[in-house]
């Protein structure tokens, strides 16, 4: 028997698990922190971000990447699933919402990476282009283009 779940209710609460993931992740962060006496500044400093990334992430408000996550439980001295322990519940944030936000980080990350590569691309044609109407208008200023040159840069647009 398949759930009765339509995709907007789906949605809603992938957005209400989410929430509750980071939650949990940034209390344990602060907790895990206060315990061994480091302010946000030092840990910031310890794991390579900015002490408003720390702030955010205590509150729930950001995410970070794998490596970030390994580096935290290293300097909080506590395994990585430890982020994700319940204390208030006392449960631990089921594997498969773990799983389903860390997939959901990675497309994010994919589609990032793509938008960048291709603006790179556009920026890098838009550039070489410019080069080239350049070229070829210094070349006929100086009336010194050839016939070649000329039918070259007819066809290289």
């Amino acid at each position: 028997m398949e759930p009765n779940v339509n995709a907007t209710e789906l949605n809603n609460q992938l957005v209400i698990e989410r929430e509750r993931i980071q939650n949990v992740f940034g209390a344990n962060i602060r907790k895990k922190r206060k315990q061994l006496n480091l302010t946000q500044e030092i840990l910031a400093e310890r794991i390579g971000v900015d002490a408003e990334t720390v702030t955010s992430l205590e509150n729930g408000r950001v995410w970070i990447g794998l490596d970030n996550l390994v580096k935290l439980s290293i300097v909080l001295e506590i395994p990585v699933y430890a982020f994700f322990i319940d204390y208030e519940r006392d449960s631990i944030v089921p594997v498969s919402e773990v799983t389903a936000f860390f997939e959901d980080a990675q497309e994010r990350f994919k589609q990032t990476i793509s938008e960048n590569i291709s603006s790179a691309k556009t920026a890098n044609y838009t550039q070489r282009h410019r080069r080239q109407t350049r070229s070829h208008t210094d070349k006929k200023r100086s009336n010194k283009i050839s016939p070649k040159d000329e039918s070259r840069l007819h066809h290289s647009d």
